[in-house]
């Protein structure tokens, strides 16, 4: 059976149209979706690439910084960490006018550091209280609040007590058979 050009036409056209659908879908498709994967694993690599080197970046200006805090203000002695604790929360509590009781708490030991903690209670209104806080957080030594409560002794009024911990570090001794420096410490 003889086609006319008419049906010719049609046959050219559906066989291009099936050739191009079958191009699609084995060839083109699968191609497109392996360029979609691997731009979304790209980003993801930029991305953790980009953390990394923020960390890098971030690592020596703490440890420069760190540096410049501890130069001489961590030492090496627990009874000197320990007086200066004392003396920057009894002349923070001093300065906001509070009457301080502090009660002493066991050291632990973390990171090439001895934690020296003191639990503080004391009752005051807001003002005080928050001046008292200040002055914790802009020691020129290395304190950390370890945990804070803060209540009100009598509804609707201004009189509240605060309970916390606080912590600052000095150098653990060597192991025995070790010899440790400042430097050694900072890395």
């Amino acid at each position: 059976m003889a086609m006319t050009q008419r049906e010719r036409a049609i046959a050219i056209v559906a066989g291009g149209v099936i050739g191009v659908g079958l191009l699609y879908g084995f060839v083109l498709d699968p191609l497109l979706k392996r360029l979609d994967e691997a731009d979304t694993l790209l980003a993801a690599n930029t991305a953790d690439r980009d953390a990394a080197l923020s960390l890098l970046d971030r690592k020596s200006r703490d440890t420069r910084e760190w540096r410049t805090i501890a130069n001489g203000r961590v030492p090496s002695d627990p009874s000197t960490a320990e007086s200066q604790l004392l003396n920057r929360v009894s002349a923070a509590g001093d300065r906001a006018g509070l009457k301080l009781d502090l009660q002493a708490r066991a050291a632990e030991r973390e990171n090439g550091f001895d934690r020296i903690q003191r639990t503080v209670s004391t009752t005051g209104n807001m003002s005080k209280l928050g001046e008292f806080l200040y002055a914790l957080q802009t020691s020129d030594i290395p304190l950390r609040i370890v945990d804070l409560h803060i209540g009100s002794r009598k509804d609707g009024t201004d009189d509240l007590s605060l309970t916390m911990s606080i912590a600052t570090l000095v150098l653990a001794p060597p192991k025995p058979g070790q010899t440790a420096s400042m430097s050694e410490v900072l890395r």
